[in-house]
């Protein structure tokens, strides 16, 4: 969207650029300039963390209802299988103006050890086994040995 003071500039520049052609064609004067683009620069950048999924046409879809309209770049934050084996071709990677590649962990609770180190193994997972929680699928330790669902990947 354009901004109020940039339509001005725009109509001033307009109105310049053809004075100036007018001014020239009748005292025969050789004029040059250049006006610049009007384009803003991109502001906004939107990021895909995680496993890529959806393929072609939801990528498509995503630039067409959220990158384009916003003026938004693309970074990607994905795995470093990911970028070389799944999606090699991938529109998203030609599209993307950052991509940032994490490890990929078989136990996820060894990334989450990095953060704050390993008590939360003493304080956290007893807790949560004392309460019955592994008798259904809540994904919040997914990712981790023997859990399901993507908590701590996210």
């Amino acid at each position: 969207m354009v901004s109020l003071k940039m339509k001005h500039i725009l109509v001033l520049a307009a109105v310049a650029t053809a004075l100036l052609s007018f001014l020239s064609s009748i005292w025969s004067l050789e004029i040059s300039f250049v006006v610049k683009s009007s384009a803003p620069p991109n502001r906004t950048l939107v990021i895909l963390m995680g496993d890529l999924r959806g393929g072609e046409q939801a990528w498509e879809t995503l630039y067409k209802n959220v990158l384009d309209p916003n003026s938004a770049n693309l970074a990607l934050l994905i795995g470093k299988e990911t970028k070389y084996a799944v999606y090699p071709d991938s529109t998203l990677f030609k599209r993307a103006t950052h991509t940032w590649t994490f490890p990929e962990y078989d136990d996820w609770a060894d990334a989450v050890d990095m953060i704050n180190g390993t008590h939360w193994r003493k304080t956290h997972l007893p807790e949560f086994h004392r309460n019955k929680n592994m008798s259904y699928d809540t994904g919040l330790y997914g990712g981790i040995k023997g859990f399901h669902g993507s908590g701590m990947v996210i």
